[in-house]
């Protein structure tokens, strides 16, 4: 089944703007959602106002905005996040509401998230199969977050979650810690690399 038509929700943000460029440059009919007109506006111009690029404003913990701007799309990218600091209380409201209403509309949904659910390393090479057991609080809610978007309450919405690393790059926020450490290096300045620095590790640009 190909995607006819697509809707990022959180389009400004770091993975959403670098997926919706990415649909753009494939010319793909696509829908940017965000709360901001001004950013999303702002978004568009940085992309040359391409004509197959839709801005939709709303809340994305309303499911009837998600609704009203879906438009035909039948594949939602849900990029949209919370702060650190309010994870625990709205994390999982935030991925229902955009499942609620995936489920009114029978549509796939690409959750983008990270890999904390895994919790410690306990294999050599961590793949998908690696178990979850997440010992951090960030990695509990994420893996009851998990838990929620994979729940048998949905039953004409399917889903999959795309889990990516550490980001850098332009779209990604300040608190990217390669992204200081290449600032530094650029600038000629002394760096720190969080982490140690003989152990591989994947980016995503």
């Amino acid at each position: 089944m190909t995607m006819m038509k697509a809707m990022v929700i959180g389009a400004t943000g770091g993975t959403g703007a670098a997926i919706t460029e990415e649909l753009v440059r494939r010319g793909i009919d696509t829908i940017a959602f965000g709360r901001s007109r001004q950013k999303l506006e702002q978004f568009a111009a940085r992309l040359g106002h391409p004509a197959h690029l839709t801005l939709a404003v709303g809340d994305a913990m309303r499911p009837d905005d998600i609704v009203t701007q879906a438009n035909g799309a039948d594949v939602w990218f849900h990029c949209a996040n919370v702060p650190y600091h309010e994870m625990a209380s709205k994390l999982i409201p935030l991925g229902e509401s955009v499942m609620e209403a995936a489920e009114r509309m029978a549509v796939r949904v690409v959750a983008i998230d990270g890999i904390y659910p895994y919790g410690r390393r306990q294999a050599d090479l961590v793949t998908e199969e690696h178990p979850k057991q997440p010992h951090t609080r960030k990695g509990k809610v994420r893996l009851d977050y998990e838990r929620m978007l994979f729940s048998k309450r949905w039953n004409k919405a399917k889903v999959l979650i795309a889990r990516l690393p550490d980001y850098y790059g332009p779209t990604a926020n300040e608190a990217s810690y390669l992204g200081s450490t290449l600032e530094a290096v650029a600038a000629g300045k002394m760096a720190f690399y969080i982490g140690n620095m003989r152990t591989p590790r994947e980016f995503i640009y």
